[in-house]
């Protein structure tokens, strides 16, 4: 139960937040064009939506991983899993020099593992476009990092491997993303001298209305060179007082195309995709399926009697 010390801690926090991101005169003055819609044809489209989740934890001297990725389309829903069991918590990542870069942990693993197979799922779609939760850019930064060192664990490693491959193979097609959480996005602000993020602008500008934003481009190189066309992105709340939501695309993605998915998928329907919510909801691991893994794992390992670790 929370206390009085607790919430004046909480107090003391809150205010420091709000007193370091108080609105300046002109800080949020940034022109944005918005899109009109209504001029865009909407069409009957074929879009395959992806999302996937996943459970991790440590059984006696092992750490496990379980992940499910789901792929919806309007011919098809297919599941795909992974599951790997290691005996160590830490593995070292090195550079193909020899260089040691640094250690993952069992979330970073989680990641990879959950992320191949997105992929292996937006590679085996055979929809005109590809939809995946989250962000394309977030991914391009994990693909550049994983064509520069190797992870010395080779079940790990040739996870990675196929991600990397896969990755590369939806460059040229038509894949988007559209993330939730953007608070770390700067496609706005990366050209101001503002320390706020692209979402503090919005929220600022259009604090419950419906918008679409013009697209932006972020330029990846030097860092993403296999992305020589950028990364665009706009933004976009689909009906008053609903959340921001940001869709991102490869930038040799034609500027017409975006507005045809945003039309026939989001404007026409006014919410975030039910198709990708169908998607996240079917692959999300749930807290009964966690406790079951886990008591099938100790049955399994000889480990029915040792005492549980419930860490956060």
């Amino acid at each position: 139960m929370l206390s009085k010390r607790d919430l004046e801690l909480i107090f003391k926090e809150v205010n420091n937040v709000n007193n370091t991101t108080e609105k300046k005169e002109g800080e949020y003055e940034v022109d944005i064009e918005l899109l009109n819609l209504e001029e865009s044809v909407c069409k009957d489209l074929d879009v395959t939506y992806i999302d996937s989740s996943y459970a991790s934890g440590v059984i006696g001297p092992y750490a496990y991983i379980y992940s499910r990725a789901v792929s919806v389309s309007p011919y098809t829903i297919k599941e795909d899993r992974d599951f790997l069991l290691l005996s160590d918590t830490f593995f070292y990542a090195e550079s193909y020099e020899g260089e040691k870069l640094e250690i993952l942990d069992v979330s970073d693993i989680s990641g990879i593992i959950s992320k191949n197979l997105e992929y292996r799922l937006a590679v085996e779609a055979d929809t005109e476009f590809v939809v995946i939760d989250g962000s394309l850019l977030s991914d391009a930064i994990f693909y550049s990092n994983g064509i520069e060192y190797k992870i010395l664990e080779d079940k790990i490693m040739s996870r990675y491997e196929e991600f990397l491959i896969n990755f590369k193979k939806i460059i040229n097609t038509y894949t988007f993303s559209i993330a939730k959480r953007i608070l770390g996005g700067k496609f706005i602000c990366s050209n101001t001298n503002s320390e706020n993020s692209d979402f503090m602008l919005l929220l600022s500008k259009y604090p419950e209305e419906e918008f679409y934003t013009q697209i932006f481009i972020q330029d990846m190189r030097p860092n993403i060179t296999v992305i020589n066309g950028g990364i665009k992105a706009l933004y976009f709340r689909p009906r008053d007082g609903d959340h921001i939501y940001r869709l991102e695309t490869f930038g040799n993605t034609p500027n017409e195309k975006i507005l045809e998915f945003l039309c026939s998928t989001v404007k026409k329907q006014k919410r975030y995709p039910m198709e990708l919510k169908l998607a996240h909801n079917r692959a999300k691991v749930t807290s009964k399926e966690k406790y079951i893994l886990e008591h099938y794992l100790k049955n399994s390992l000889g480990l029915s009697k040792t005492v549980d670790w419930e860490t956060k």
